[in-house]
């Protein structure tokens, strides 16, 4: 279900890849593409309320993504797995390219955002480490690794520490 704003944005993006040479590369299958993961997320106030009061509502179109977010992932760590060096090389473009949409798509929700940052740290972690075991640099790839690692995880944990708790009880407010 298309919301009146999001059907606007949504001609005004095809609209755009019409006038835009750069839009135009995408094709129309790319703003197809493009016009359904805009769709698939959306923000609602819950009882009419606005501001920092968001319910965060991930629709069935959108489930997908996350699907093939954990599959691009799987097949990257098989081409790992079986030292397919093309393979593995080539699919951290579009695992790392979706992590990062999740992330930006689920910026309106903190506990998201944070969670899926993470997720991304702990993506160009495995594929750095991925890299320097196939192109020989492994020491130094581990230990970029292991910062991206703990990156990831003193994210998770400022996350926990300062704000959980505030957006556990934010919730069990609007749930009343």
């Amino acid at each position: 279900m298309l919301y009146k704003n999001q059907s606007i944005i949504a001609g005004q993006m095809l609209f755009s890849v019409k006038r835009c040479p750069r839009a135009r590369k995408i094709g129309w299958l790319g703003a197809y593409m493009v016009y359904h993961l805009e769709k698939a997320f959306y923000f609602s106030g819950m009882n009419g309320m606005e501001g920092d009061n968001k319910v965060w509502q991930v629709s069935a179109n959108f489930r997908w993504i996350e699907n093939l977010h954990i599959l691009l992932w799987l097949f990257k760590d098989l081409c790992w797995a079986l030292e397919f060096r093309p393979g593995g090389v080539v699919m951290i473009v579009p695992t790392v390219a979706v992590a990062f949409y999740i992330t930006w798509r689920s910026r309106g929700m903190r506990a998201e955002v944070y969670h899926n940052i993470a997720v991304c740290c702990w993506i160009l972690a495995n594929s750095t480490w991925m890299l320097g075991e196939f192109f020989g640099f492994d020491e130094v790839g581990k230990l970029v690794a292991a910062g991206l690692f703990a990156t990831g995880i003193l994210l998770l944990a400022y996350y926990y520490l300062r704000f959980f708790r505030k957006d556990r009880k934010r919730e069990a407010e609007l749930n009343r």
